[in-house]
């Protein structure tokens, strides 16, 4: 029963239900509630009336509950309130003696009483100021638990310059006939409908200004009229003269007379004529509420209830969209009102009930659950099958079977792809082999046909309806994710967090605004709120640490700037990224800039908090005291870390004291990437210590200064820091080339690769050196172990420029040799003049 009253009363705040319905529906509930308490006589209903009394007596307050009668009738909108009552604005009962009076001059009539009796009652001050204004030289003091109404009695009075006019404590009571205050009630309702426009607007205004949304202003509209028909019809019962019904003048009835009282004995045909003006899915939720409801519900009897309420939103669709083709068709004979309304406005499997499934297939009038479909439905191929065995059905044009649809892309197709109803094919089966003349196969057919026709017809209306009313209630799910989020971004100003909303970027707001528990069709409430308060605060912290991050990093990013400004001038420090090529080749030990960056020294300001002042003036008076050292100190430390792995690496000569991983037999091999032949220094910037090649950091998950670093070498082309020491294999040149050096005059233990580059020797073999169109082939020292075959000839003419070098000779330690060098003799000491494998113009062989 309570879903029916959520129903009820959801249709009640709209002002869906005519008071024609409202009406009898109180009437009956009232006189439920007269049957509850009656005590079967007179003098049992009067020893219950008399105890009510002393328990009232015995009670620390008599009115009880004043806050829900303050929120519900006086801390209301002043003018709403205003624009209901009469010219005295009395909330309360008037007095009617003929029957034939107007507001106005029931209102005087019942203040009239008041002053001969001498008996105070007040509600909107009107009494206070009438009896202030009539008695000038007494002191009235009025009676209000509002303080809305207070501050309207005082303002009259200021107005009307009344001094003697005090409003405080309450009032005093007396009986009187319940017919006057439903005669009241009454006009009250009928002013409120007169001035409904006014109405609406100051309500929806003042729920605004009380942080609510405007709905809930008419929602207090619809729920005054209702309150106005319920007293009029509590209090006007029998004429207003049953004993039960006396009112007491500081005691009104309230919504309670309704919402306390059940439905389960209310009458069907006043639930019905309620249940015409539900929404269908209301009518779904109510007929699965008890066994009694679902059996009304779901009878044929009740199909008009469905129709109706069926019809009512169709009109309200096509008035929303003012399109006429948007309205729902008819029922089919296939379905009942309810199947209909499940089908069209749930996304329930027609099968088995389960609700989110995707799709519907119009044409079958049905939505099937994965389970469903593998189980109820069969695909084209097994109708063909059928169509096989029924031979006659082959030669039959017409389309007989309903096409399914497939999902596929993103969309539902509508072709021969599709599936069928298993149930209809074996019916169609039966019916057919049951067919024994060929007319009846006809017939049989031909009502297939039509059949076929009316349901694909029905199907392409209801595909058109089920897309508008899909984008309808996306685009009404829209609002409410809309309004949830600015709930939600409210409430995380409350709790502290509006400076850092201000400060979001536009990306970050958005990205607060698609969290999964944000951006839920669901309206927001005080539990809700509560479910996700927690996680939405982690999510808040997680972004003031990335602006924190971003602040810090930018601050970071100027001072590198400021760095490299300082040291462009310093030759010894590359300021551009080394060219791949050069790897390998022996180049120069030169510190690049981002190993100054990673100097503890100026590190400790380069990383320093954002906060802390750091200038460029203390960066450069740090760099002209400390770089020089720091320089020559990285460099002694990338020298002793080489020296120490090729003294490592085993050796059966002993290794001279020195730099010995510049030597000319040395070369190493990085394991990570297996580049071979990497000399020194280049070694030392080997391309897999620096960072990943194809790095990309995201700058709000860039927390270390390595990474800022990275992000500012990459942003400038500069060497990216260096990020740790691969493992390298020291190898040693052969025992051929160092016969080789010491061919060309130098120890091989003593001699740097750089050395024997510069030095300028070339050599030929005698051997196979065979003079070749007045041409010689010669090495210089790299080459000269390699067998001649391994390289192509690459033919010189000419004569050498400058220098005599018309005689070759063999080393005069040639005999001390190994073979291999043995065979070569020098030719030439001019570095200048050649290069690898180039052969000497003119030169006799074997000089």
């Amino acid at each position: 029963m309570d879903s029916i009253l959520a129903v009820g009363y959801a249709l009640l705040d709209k002002g869906l239900v005519p008071d024609y319905v409202l009406r009898p529906t109180i009437r009956a509930l009232c006189r439920q509630r007269l049957r509850e308490i009656d005590m079967g006589s007179f003098e049992a209903n009067y020893a219950a009336k008399m105890k009510w009394i002393e328990d009232v007596r015995a009670r620390s307050k008599i009115a009880e509950l004043t806050e829900k009668a303050n929120s519900q009738h006086y801390e209301v909108s002043t003018p709403f309130m205003l624009s209901c009552m009469g010219p005295y604005a009395k909330y309360s009962c008037c007095l009617y003696p003929t029957g034939q009076e107007t507001l106005e001059e029931a209102e005087i009539l019942m203040m009239e009483s008041y002053c001969e009796k001498a008996q105070l009652k007040d509600g909107w001050g009107s009494l206070s100021l009438f009896l202030a204004q009539k008695y000038p030289h007494s002191r009235i003091t009025g009676l209000s638990n509002s303080s809305t109404q207070k501050a309207h009695i005082d303002g009259a009075a200021k107005v009307r310059g009344l001094t003697n006019l005090e409003v405080s404590n309450p009032s005093c009571s007396w009986y009187i006939s319940g017919e006057h205050y439903a005669r009241t009630s009454e006009d009250w309702l009928r002013r409120q409908d007169a001035n409904a426009t006014v109405g609406l607007s100051e309500l929806e205004k003042d729920a605004v200004a009380k942080g609510l949304d405007k709905e809930e202003g008419r929602k207090a509209f619809y729920r005054f009229r209702v309150f106005y028909i319920a007293v009029a019809e509590f209090f006007g019962l029998h004429d207003g003269q049953d004993p039960q019904l006396v009112k007491v003048a500081q005691n009104r009835a309230d919504q309670s007379n309704i919402t306390g009282c059940s439905m389960k004995d209310m009458p069907w045909d006043v639930l019905t004529e309620i249940f015409k003006f539900a929404h269908p899915l209301d009518l779904l939720s109510l007929s699965r509420t008890s066994k009694a409801l679902r059996g009304f519900l779901m009878s044929r009897k009740s199909a008009f209830v469905w129709k109706a309420a069926r019809e009512r939103e169709s009109a309200a669709q096509v008035a929303r969209e003012r399109v006429s083709d948007r309205k729902i068709p008819e029922c089919p004979p296939e379905l009942s009102e309810a199947q209909y309304a499940v089908l069209l406005f749930t996304s329930e499997c027609t099968v088995c009930g389960e609700p989110g499934v995707p799709g519907t297939m119009w044409e079958l009038l049905a939505r099937y659950c994965p389970e469903c479909k593998e189980r109820d439905l069969v695909s084209i191929e097994q109708i063909r099958a059928v169509k096989t065995l029924v031979w006659d059905v082959i030669g039959y044009s017409k389309p007989i079977f309903l096409h399914g649809q497939t999902f596929f892309g993103g969309v539902w197709l509508y072709d021969e792809s599709g599936v069928f109803p298993r149930h209809k094919i074996r019916e169609f089966g039966k019916s057919y082999v049951a067919c024994r003349t060929p007319d009846e196969k006809d017939k049989l057919l031909e009502g297939l046909h039509a059949q076929h026709v009316r349901l694909s017809n029905l199907g392409i209306r209801l595909r058109g309806w089920g897309t508008s009313e899909d984008e309808r209630r996306r685009q009404e799910i829209d609002v409410i994710k809309k309004k949830r989020a600015e709930q939600i971004i409210e409430r995380l100003r409350e709790a502290g967090w509006g400076e850092e909303l201000d400060k979001m970027s536009p990306r970050r707001m958005s990205a607060l605004r698609r969290l999964g528990i944000v951006d839920k069709g669901v309206p927001l409430t005080d539990e809700r709120w509560e479910g996700i308060r927690d996680a939405l605060m982690q999510h808040m912290e997680f972004v003031q640490a990335c602006r924190l991050n971003r602040e810090w990093q930018a601050v970071v990013l100027e001072r590198l700037r400021w760095l490299q400004e300082i040291v462009a001038d310093d030759t010894s420090i590359t300021s551009a990224r080394r060219d791949s090529t050069d790897y390998g080749m022996g180049g120069d030990l030169r510190v690049e800039f981002s190993d100054v960056a990673m100097f503890p020294e100026l590190r400790t300001l380069l990383e320093a908090p954002a906060a802390e002042e750091i200038k460029k003036e203390d960066l450069a008076e740090r760099c002209i005291r400390c770089l020089p050292v720091l320089k020559d100190k990285w460099m002694r430390q990338r020298e002793a870390y080489f020296n120490d792995l090729v003294r490592q690496a085993p050796r059966a000569t002993p290794l001279p004291d020195g730099l010995v991983a510049s030597l000319a037999i040395v070369t190493f091999t990085c394991k990570r990437c297996t580049c071979p032949w990497i000399r020194w220094p280049d070694v030392s910037n080997h391309h897999c210590g620096r960072m990943e090649p194809y790095y990309r950091g995201d700058k709000d998950d860039t927390s270390s200064y390595t990474e800022v670093l990275t992000l500012f070498c990459r942003e400038k082309h500069l060497t990216l820091p260096w990020h740790f020491d691969p493992e390298y294999e020291v190898e040693f040149a052969s025992e051929a080339t160092e016969g080789v050096i010491r061919l060309c005059g130098y120890d091989p233990l003593r001699t740097s690769y750089k050395e024997m580059q510069d030095c300028g020797v070339r050599l030929y073999c005698k051997t196979c050196a065979v003079s070749f169109d007045g041409c010689l082939e010669v090495y210089d020292w790299q080459n000269a172990r390699i067998p001649l075959w391994w390289y192509p000839l690459n033919v010189l003419k000419g004569t050498f420029a400058g220098g005599d070098h018309g005689t070759a000779f063999i080393a005069a330690n040639a005999a001390e040799t190994v073979e291999v060098a043995t065979a070569f003799s020098i030719i030439a000491r001019d570095s200048t003049e050649y290069d690898s494998r180039q052969r000497c113009a003119d030169q006799p062989a074997g000089g």
